[in-house]
């Protein structure tokens, strides 16, 4: 990969967030997909929504989720998808909304995503 393109992801962690991250944490995201290259692994889900004859979740019952999920929204992520939407892909069992946050919500509103998880792996974890 060239550096035009490790460039454009590290202006996607600026572009796709509420509030700026630290810039070291941009700088050790974007090393990390360079010495790992799993940059073009990282876009493989997108896939799905830019192939030709492809429908998507909501259209198609093979990408029915059967097992538990939960969702959690953030309003600065590039495509929110409604509760009501999500509803329809599968067994839904936590839906969070918030009120900050963007795609890389994982580095930007860690403490919030963080607690959507553990509440939800306490909802449906088998002990």
């Amino acid at each position: 990969m060239t550096n035009v393109v490790f460039g454009r992801i590290g202006e996607k962690f600026l572009a796709w967030t509420d509030e700026d991250p630290p810039l070291d944490e941009v700088l050790a995201s974007v090393t990390l997909y360079w010495l790992t290259e799993t940059f073009p692994r990282s876009i493989y889900p997108y896939r799905q929504l830019f192939t030709p004859g492809i429908i998507g979740a909501h259209e198609n019952p093979q990408w029915h989720i059967n097992k538990p999920f939960g969702y959690s929204f953030f309003p600065k992520e590039l495509a929110p998808i409604p509760r009501a939407w999500v509803e329809t892909t599968g067994n839904l069992n936590i839906y969070r909304q918030h009120e900050s946050g963007g795609h890389f919500a994982a580095m930007e509103k860690s403490e919030d995503l963080l607690a959507d998880v553990e509440e939800f792996l306490g909802l449906v974890w088998e002990n």
